[in-house]
């Protein structure tokens, strides 16, 4: 039988300790932006967006890889009149994510506020491109809007 001496005890407690530490920072992090996030889509629905847009920032930055405060954030960004910024904001989650197809369809909407109506229609192709995969129905609406655009376009 092997004998285990009290040092090996002492330091098989102190890792779980140590661990045990770890994992509740982490929930604590986790916590709190959870509930920053759901402060911050709150705000959104109470039409607050400058406080809805502090607020996405701030979980923006603590989770780097969360799109849809991403989302949230071009959106706050579009409702306060900040097309630029909502626009750099919907360009980016594309650069980080670009099958996100509801960050096209976005960029199209601030494009189309830009009167940029031919980018607008190229941005509305690539996520008509992606809803590949998607429902048909889906890919009709925006096909839809695609005609509509240019008809627009040819009138002007």
């Amino acid at each position: 039988m092997v004998e285990t001496s009290e040092e090996t005890y002492f330091i098989a407690a102190a890792v779980v300790g140590v661990s045990l530490i770890g994992i509740a920072v982490f929930l604590g992090k986790t916590f709190v932006t959870s509930n920053l996030f759901n402060k911050g889509v709150t705000l959104y629905k109470q039409k607050n967006y400058a406080s809805a847009e502090e607020v996405f920032r701030e979980v923006s930055s603590r989770q780097r890889t969360n799109d849809m405060v991403r989302l949230l954030l071009g959106n706050a960004l579009m409702e306060q009149g900040k097309i630029d910024e909502a626009k750099s904001a919907f360009q980016e989650l594309i650069e980080r994510s670009p099958k996100n197809i509801d960050a096209y369809l976005r960029l199209g909407s601030v494009l189309i506020k830009q009167d940029k109506i031919s980018e607008a229609i190229a941005t509305f192709e690539k996520a008509k491109n992606l809803y590949k995969k998607r429902q048909e129905s889906e890919k009709k609406d925006i096909e839809m809007l695609i005609a509509q655009l240019a008809t627009l376009k040819s009138e002007s």
